[in-house]
């Protein structure tokens, strides 16, 4: 048990001391794209375009008790 915690303890260092080897990533952002542009909630940006983050319900509303 203590040897994890010390492990995991280590961690930050060997990421400062040898940051190629750990490399950050960032979630859905990319510097590149998007620039400027501002989706509403549910939705992501790529190639400069707001898209829905849900797929969409091509079944429509159930009718009745079927």
């Amino acid at each position: 048990m203590i040897g994890l915690l010390v492990a995991v303890a280590l961690l930050p260092l060997l990421k400062a001391s040898a940051p190629q080897y750990f490399p950050s990533v960032s979630g859905f952002t990319n510097p590149v794209d998007c620039q400027g542009v501002v989706c509403g909630e549910g939705e992501f940006c790529r190639e400069n375009k707001c898209l829905r983050v849900t797929a969409p319900n091509t079944l429509g509303v159930p009718v009745g008790n079927v």
